[in-house]
């Protein structure tokens, strides 16, 4: 049910792509190490247009509690069957502490940036 006085109603898996097999065989599987509850929200086309200009594109926005701790080289993120990867670091809103947004790329089956 919708409240809206939750900040971070949606809930999310966090997890890494690991390689499972040897080489020639090997494949990337996603593996979830913890859920995190947070605010997946779609980016605005403005938002989108100024991203694509500087060919940085991205699909979503997550917002977080401050203290989830994010590593923007590793952390995979899967919601509603997508998996998303971090594009960049996290930014602290407004410089506060409180709320981190974390700009996320949907990642294809099989197609980490990470490995």
């Amino acid at each position: 049910m919708f409240n809206p006085f939750n900040e971070f109603p949606h809930v999310i898996d966090m997890g890494v792509i690991e390689i499972v097999g040897q080489y020639p065989n090997e494949k990337e599987r996603y593996k979830s190490e913890t859920t995190i509850n947070g605010f997946m929200d779609t980016p605005t086309s403005s938002e989108r247009l100024l991203y694509h200009q500087m060919s940085n594109d991205f699909d979503r926005n997550l917002y977080t509690p401050y203290d989830i701790p994010i590593n923007s080289n590793k952390t995979i993120f899967k919601y509603e069957g997508k998996l998303y990867e971090c594009n960049g670091d996290s930014i602290d809103q407004g410089g506060q502490h409180e709320i981190n947004l974390t700009k996320l790329k949907e990642v294809p089956n099989g197609k980490s940036k990470i490995w």
